[in-house]
């Protein structure tokens, strides 16, 4: 909700943004609050429906939890770092 709040009055410059990105386009958009928060709940949400993802899939493999916490921390601070650390431990267990 927040993000359609935030993003539909600024669809007319998000467009060519997400479509056409360059690093500049990027940087400038990044400087305005608006597009900073949009870029902000869209990470937190993948963050978080990764890290759920993880962990159900952890709990139909039986991985324990301590071993899972970690990976899920890391996964909230650094989502590609957690999920690739994730995949690793993910194939050392099968589904039982």
């Amino acid at each position: 909700l927040l993000y359609l709040v935030i993003a539909v009055p600024r669809l007319v410059d998000l467009f060519p943004l997400v479509t056409s990105p360059t690093l500049t386009g990027l940087q400038s958009a990044m400087a305005e609050g608006g597009a900073a928060t949009l870029v902000w709940v869209h990470i937190i949400a993948f963050d978080l429906f990764v890290g759920r993802w993880m962990y159900l899939e952890s709990r139909n493999r039986e991985i324990h939890p301590l071993v899972m916490a970690p990976v899920l921390v890391v996964t909230i601070l650094f989502a590609p770092i957690g999920f690739l650390v994730f995949l690793g431990v993910r194939a050392t267990r099968t589904v039982t």
